[in-house]
């Protein structure tokens, strides 16, 4: 995603569940996603520094999970 995005671009990542829903959700459908889940924050802000990603923040609310980083 980084290497696509634009000068200054903004990578959102947002579900409208938060993540334990969203990973649960992800490993019932199994397939493809089955193993796709959403790591703990510490993990998500690893990974996106180490995509070379600033400004990183995550947020999770009763009822949203949103994950925002800029190029």
């Amino acid at each position: 995603m980084f290497r696509v995005l634009k000068s200054k671009g903004v990578l959102i990542i947002a579900h409208a569940d938060v993540r334990e829903t969203i990973n649960s959700f992800h490993h019932e459908v199994g397939g493809p996603v089955g193993h796709d889940h959403l790591p703990e924050d510490k993990s998500m802000m690893a990974l996106m520094e180490k995509a070379g990603f600033e400004n990183r923040a995550i947020k999770e609310g009763k009822d949203y999970y949103i994950a925002v980083a800029v190029k």
